[in-house]
């Protein structure tokens, strides 16, 4: 297998690791310390191996392709996930869903009662989208899912060409 292809694979296990993750919101309910220690304890081993390996995939994924000169052109003119929210479809969808989710969280918790079952999802939706945001939107997760990465080296020579002729005065 090239490196292109285990690059995105590890990439889509590290969503998955951190869609796991965030699984934890429903034992909220039920991970209670004194009643249920067991499941307590499962709910943080589950969020932590989650976390952690959807992290350490993440790095294997951008270490796979880190030498791959087309990826070096493209990385050269692409900002990096965190700087740019909405930068794929994917990506948009998981900024958008990030904002009401998590002002229901800051509201339920202040301002309103709102009922726990809608705080629990709203806080899955919160998580999930926050880790979206940043796998979804990073350069790594465009260069191996978007197929237009050769036309931005294009762009960008056209553009430093037509910024030495404006220069020159052609």
């Amino acid at each position: 297998m090239n490196k292109r292809k285990t690059a995105r694979i590890f990439n889509d296990l590290s969503m998955a690791f951190f869609l796991i993750s965030s699984t934890v919101v429903a034992f909220l309910p039920i991970a209670d310390r004194e009643k249920h220690p067991a499941i307590a304890v499962l709910a943080g081993g589950i969020f932590w191996v989650g976390l952690l390996w959807g992290i350490f995939l993440y790095i294997l994924s951008c270490q796979k392709i880190r030498n791959l000169k087309s990826y070096q052109n493209y990385r050269s003119v692409e900002r990096i996930g965190a700087l740019a929210p909405g930068s794929t479809k994917e990506g948009l969808i998981a900024d958008l869903a990030f904002i009401p989710g998590f002002l229901v969280i800051i509201l339920g918790t202040y301002v309103f009662n709102i009922p726990d079952p809608v705080m629990l999802v709203c806080m899955w939706i919160t998580m999930v989208s926050f880790y979206g945001h940043f796998v979804l939107n990073g350069r790594v997760y465009k260069f191996l899912h978007k197929r237009k990465v050769i036309r931005y080296r294009k762009v960008k020579e056209e553009s430093a060409e037509k910024n030495t002729q404006l220069k020159e005065g052609v």
